[in-house]
C-alpha cells in the first residue's frame, strides 16, 4: 500500500504542477484545463517509468522510484482513462465527433497506446508476473511501454 501512496502522491503533484502552469498561462482553471493536465501528467509519469532505469547509474537519487515503477505506470494509465472519459463524455462541445474524425491520426495512435496500456495493466498483477516469469514480463513491459509512449 505504501508504494501506491507514493505513486499516487507523485501523480497528484505532477497534475497539480501542470494545472498551476496552465492557470498561470491562461488565468483560469476549468474542466478543460484539468483534462489537459491529466493527459500531460500521464505522459510525464509514463516517461518517468521508462527513464528511471537508464538514469539510475547517473542519478542515484532516483533509486526509490525503481520500487514504484509499476505503480507509476498504472497511475499514468489511470490518468489517461480520466483524460479519455473527460474528453468524450464531459467536453462534447470542445471535442465533437467531427473533431475526432478530423484528427483521426492522433486519435488512432492514442487509442493504440491505450490498448497497449490495457494489455500491460492486465499483465501487471503479481499472479501474471509469476505466470509469465519475471524476464518475459519485463520484456513485454519494456517493449509495450516504449510503443505506447511513442
Amino acid at each position: 500500500m505504501n508504494r501506491w501512496l507514493k505513486a499516487i502522491l507523485i501523480a497528484i503533484i505532477v497534475v497539480l504542477l501542470f494545472t498551476s502552469y496552465l492557470y498561470l498561462r491562461r488565468g483560469y482553471v476549468n474542466l478543460y484545463i484539468l483534462n489537459k493536465a491529466f493527459g500531460s501528467g500521464a505522459v510525464v509519469l509514463a516517461g518517468l517509468t521508462l527513464i528511471v532505469r537508464p538514469l539510475l547509474s547517473r542519478l542515484p537519487i532516483l533509486n526509490p522510484l525503481m520500487t514504484i515503477r509499476r505503480h507509476l505506470g498504472l497511475s499514468a494509465f489511470g490518468l489517461v482513462l480520466g483524460h479519455v472519459v473527460i474528453s468524450v463524455f464531459f467536453l462534447p462541445q470542445r471535442f465533437p465527433l467531427s473533431w475526432y474524425l478530423e484528427e483521426w491520426l492522433p486519435v488512432t495512435f492514442g487509442v493504440m497506446a491505450i490498448l497497449i496500456w490495457v494489455f500491460l495493466s492486465l499483465i501487471s498483477t503479481d499472479a501474471k508476473v509469476k505466470k509469465l516469469g519475471p524476464d518475459r514480463w519485463r520484456k513485454y513491459q519494456s517493449i509495450g511501454g516504449r510503443l505506447a509512449f511513442i
